[in-house]
C-alpha cells in the first residue's frame, strides 16, 4: 500500500524563544499527535528540529537559501486511508491538532503540504 506524508516546514512564533518553542513543540505537541494517532491512522511521524550553528549558516548560505525553518514535521499515513469521507473523530483530532499548532507555530509563515516519496539512496531503494 502506497504511504503519502504530509510535510509541515515550521517556524515558531515570535513570542517563544528557540528553546520555549523546540521543548513544547518536542513534550507537549507530541503527546497530542501521539494521542489521536489511532483516529488518524498515523503510521509515523517525525520532528526534525533546526541545527542551529555555522554549519547550517554556511549550508544555507552557499545556496543564497531563505531563513531556515525552525523545523519540519512529517506524517506518513497509507494513502487508502485518507479515502473517504473523515470521521467525527478524526475531525475531533485534527481540530485538537490545529488548535494546539497555534501555541507555537507562526502558521502564516509556515508552509504545509502533502508527498509521495521518491527514495534514490536508503533502504528502500
Amino acid at each position: 500500500m502506497p504511504l503519502i506524508k504530509t510535510v509541515a516546514c515550521i517556524r515558531r512564533k515570535p513570542s517563544l524563544t528557540v528553546e520555549e518553542f523546540a521543548t513544547y513543540w518536542r513534550e507537549n505537541h507530541s503527546e497530542i499527535v501521539t494521542s489521536v494517532a489511532g483516529d488518524l491512522k498515523i503510521k509515523r511521524y517525525v520532528q526534525s528540529h533546526l541545527l542551529r550553528g555555522d554549519l547550517t549558516d554556511l549550508f544555507s548560505g552557499s545556496r543564497n537559501g531563505i531563513e531556515p525553518f525552525d523545523g519540519i514535521a512529517e506524517v506518513w499515513f497509507d494513502a487508502d486511508d485518507l479515502d473517504g469521507e473523515m470521521t467525527a473523530a478524526q475531525l475531533h483530532a485534527n481540530l485538537a491538532l490545529l488548535e494546539d499548532e497555534r501555541n507555537f507555530i507562526d502558521i502564516e509563515r509556515s508552509a504545509f503540504f502533502f508527498t509521495t516519496e521518491i527514495e534514490f539512496i536508503g533502504a528502500g531503494a
